[in-house]
């Protein structure tokens, strides 16, 4: 109910009241990451045959899921990490799946922008209201859907709340029912002056552009500050935001005004107009920052992380110790020396 000036209340219409229940059943598109590259095709299998239980300890910033285990593609994630969840970065959509280790979590409205963990899905925009109704010991099961049925979806709840006269209808054209197969929807090939890029859809709401190999490469930084700023110049409708990581950008945009297929062909096309990396010149600065070191509040994080989510990660119960052993250091000190 709402009330009116007057004192009166309206009540929503009853077919718009959603039915509030302990088992949800909500949409996502499958990516950016899945199978063969992260996942094997049957942990993709898994995962959405299981229904999964929401983690007490679960809140805006992530929603924890409890259930089966990844057997994994790959043994380890390289030079991003010691698990194989893990790649160098990766710019998070709200709503995406995010696999920290063996375990899924939702990552919410207040979760980070950019981490480096692979997410097999992504929740559709017109799913995300479930997220905040979700209550620890409730289920949850997945179900893979294609960007044409979540502009179907979204355009179906635009008119139930008479909003769809304000917007247009999304050109789908390029889009097929049911085409969830995979999250890669383009590949680039390296080539003379071209570095090869990989674009993965990120729910309905969200591209994700990766330049080069898995590997740690500061050039490709400026590749993506190339794109960053060609998609500024070009004043694209419907672009909300572009969050930059080393090797990858991710363009947020809204699905009503910008369709992914339109998207799509604006970020190949872009390729043929970037500059090379060799001749690009950015502007930069130095930053003086205080450090800490080994300080209270580090200590009391890593002891609720080990009492919550996972006492035996490799990083615990020290993480100092952890990047000492990690880089084949001597002692504490060489760490310290080196941060400082």
């Amino acid at each position: 109910h709402s009330a009116e000036p007057d004192g009166s209340c309206i009540s929503v219409p009853p077919q718009l009241v959603p039915e509030y229940a302990h088992h949800w059943n909500i949409k996502v598109m499958y990516g950016p990451h899945g199978a063969p590259d992260f996942f094997t095709d049957e942990d993709i299998e898994t995962f959405f045959a299981t229904d999964w239980e929401v983690h007490y300890n679960s809140s805006r910033t992530g929603v924890r899921l409890v259930g089966p285990k990844p057997a994994w593609a790959r043994k380890d994630g390289g030079e991003a990490g010691l698990h194989p969840s893990n790649i160098h970065d990766n710019a998070y959509a709200i709503g995406s799946i995010d696999f920290t280790g063996d375990m899924p979590v939702i990552l919410g409205p207040d979760g980070p922008s950019l981490g480096g963990f692979v997410c097999p899905a992504t929740i559709v925009q017109s799913e995300l209201w479930k997220m905040g109704q979700l209550r620890p010991g409730d289920t949850i099961r997945f179900h893979c859907i294609s960007a044409y049925d979540a502009a179907q979806l979204e355009q179906a709840q635009d008119a139930a709340l008479g909003q769809l006269s304000a917007q247009h209808e999304v050109e789908t054209t390029e889009l097929v029912p049911g085409d969830t197969a995979s999250p890669i929807l383009h590949r680039l090939a390296a080539g003379p002056g071209q570095v090869a890029v990989c674009y993965r859809q990120s729910g309905d709401r969200n591209l994700l552009v990766e330049y080069g190999p898995l590997v740690l490469d500061l050039n490709l930084r400026f590749r993506v500050h190339a794109l960053m700023e060609w998609l500024h110049q070009q004043g694209l409708n419907g672009i909300l935001d572009l969050t930059p990581g080393i090797r990858s950008l991710q363009v947020h945009y809204d699905s009503r005004v910008l369709s992914q297929g339109e998207l799509l062909a604006k970020l190949v096309a872009a390729e043929a107009e970037l500059p090379d990396i060799d001749a690009m010149e950015v502007p930069s600065r130095i930053v003086h920052l205080p450090l800490s070191w080994d300080d209270p509040a580090t200590k009391l994080a890593i002891e609720k992380y080990m009492q919550s989510v996972r006492a035996d990660a490799p990083w615990c119960p020290s993480n100092i110790e952890f990047i000492r052993r990690i880089n084949g250091l001597e002692s504490i000190d060489d760490v310290k020396d080196i941060l400082f």
